[in-house]
């Protein structure tokens, strides 16, 4: 009885093989080049998709205590409700008291563009030292260019990227009183930020003597930060250099506007 059923197994697995040969003959198969791929990271769960639910899988993972890596389609989460511009809610359902809702939600300004640093200012022309992007590219008619038509609210079309450190060199059209100079700049945390704008004045645009030099400060508000210099005496000059260099993990910066204020 146990050499039959030995038998049977091997007589299963004989035309098993054999069928599965044949079908695998009339298969198409296509060669693909050799390559190498990337590997970007090493982790123990892989969620492929940004809807919720993969969100929901990615954070419950996370907690408890295994490395994840979300893959997502689009450059935000959740496009199964914010795709379709729908939050939808369980019956009796509240989200105002969720905290997620609540980080996302708590800023006083956002749908509201601050334009808090509306400064009066001398006309100006400027140069720029550092490379441009095209993803935010200076005005076509400049001047004035972008840091000098009093547009600076939104920085999706009203801002100037430069990929790398940046240097503006401002002439005003004769020799000036000022009590303030303000290079405003955008901030998105380890994407764009401005560690610091080093401000000089030159009578010639040759010779140069240096002012100060404003740091980058965290407010956590979302509108434009202001880099702004203010002098004690009226500083009569003609031209103002502005040096802005990018903060650590930066590849670029984006800027509004450059305020040359009178002195009052």
């Amino acid at each position: 009885m146990r050499r039959q059923t030995i038998l049977s197994i091997l007589v299963f697995l004989f035309w098993g093989n054999f069928l599965f040969a044949q079908m695998l003959s009339q298969l198409e198969f296509t060669a693909t080049p050799e390559r190498e791929i990337p590997i970007i990271a090493e982790v123990d769960v892989l969620v492929v998709g940004g809807t919720t639910g993969g969100v929901a899988a990615a954070v419950n993972a996370a907690e408890q205590g295994a490395s994840v890596f979300l893959v997502a389609p689009y450059p935000y989460l959740g496009e199964d409700i914010t795709a379709t511009l729908r939050l939808w809610l369980e019956p009796g359902e509240d989200p105002t008291g969720d905290p997620l809702a609540l980080a996302i939600y708590n800023d006083p300004n956002r749908g509201h563009l601050a334009r808090t640093l509306e400064k009066e200012s001398y006309p100006f022309t400027y140069t720029t030292i550092g490379t441009i992007s095209n993803r935010h590219p200076e005005l076509p008619n400049n001047p004035p260019g972008r840091l000098g038509d009093r547009k600076w609210g939104n920085p999706v079309n009203e801002s100037l990227q430069i990929d790398g450190d940046a240097v503006f060199i401002a002439k005003m059209d004769s020799f000036r009183e000022l009590g303030e100079v303000d290079l405003v700049a955008f901030y998105r945390e380890n994407d764009f930020v401005t560690a610091g704008v080093t401000y000089s004045c030159s009578d010639d645009g040759e010779n140069w003597q240096e002012l100060g030099t404003v740091p980058y400060v965290r407010t956590g508000q979302d509108f434009p930060l202001s880099y702004g210099l203010q002098f004690e005496k009226p500083l009569k000059t003609q031209y103002i250099k502005a040096e802005a260099k990018r903060a650590p993990g930066c590849e670029r910066m984006l800027f509004g506007e450059l305020f040359l204020v009178p002195y009052k």
